[in-house]
């Protein structure tokens, strides 16, 4: 085979594997060049720059995942929208699945949170009324509807009952430990009297 039909041949091939790689857009603008006798070179270039363009725009999306992902702490990092939408979940009887198959779906960026946490940020959302829940509903994914304005503004009464009464007992427990060591100094003042008396009564 002569060298320019040599040529030819590995340009049509290479023409043929171009025009399986493109999409729709590609094509058109390889059938404009055909006919306006640009040459392949030129749609090389293009599919080139199209391909930048398109792992530009997947690296794009992996950062703007990634900030996400760090930014997003349960609970402050979330908004009332949705921590609202999840208490709903998990209230509504037609939705045959745990709090914590919920609490995944929902928040697919937290890896690890205490569990009871659940229990006492639903209690800080029920104290509010109505009108302040709709509120911060509405103002979506703001800064004045992040769950951290919520916080400010409501107290958990049941964890509230739960410090008091650890509270109470830790005094309690110093009450009876300061109570055991009296009571051991006492006895042990005991002993030493009646060794003095032994002696005594011995002279």
């Amino acid at each position: 085979m002569p060298d320019d039909e040599k040529e030819q041949y590995i340009e049509d091939c290479t023409t043929v594997s171009l025009l399986k790689l493109m999409g729709d857009r590609e094509r058109k603008l390889f059938a404009f060049i055909g006919f306006s006798g640009l040459g392949l070179e030129t749609v090389i270039k293009e599919r080139a720059k199209n391909r930048a363009r398109e792992e530009a725009e997947v690296v794009d999306e992996e950062i703007q995942e990634e900030v996400h992902a760090k930014s997003t702490i349960w609970p402050t990092g979330y908004h009332a929208v949705t921590i609202d939408a999840y208490f709903a979940d998990c209230a509504n009887p037609d939705i045959k699945r745990t709090m914590q198959s919920l609490f995944k779906e929902h928040f697919p960026h937290v890896e690890k949170y205490p569990h009871s946490s659940i229990f006492t940020h639903r209690n800080r959302w029920n104290s509010l009324s109505t009108k302040s829940r709709e509120k911060f509903v509405a103002a979506g994914e703001t800064e004045a509807g992040l769950w951290s304005n919520v916080m400010a503004k409501t107290t958990d009464k049941y964890q509230a009952k739960r410090n008091a009464r650890r509270q109470a007992k830790r005094i309690l427990d110093k009450q009876s430990r300061e109570g055991s060591d009296d009571d051991e100094g006492e006895d042990s003042g005991g002993s030493y009297v009646d060794s003095e008396e032994s002696v005594s009564d011995s002279d």
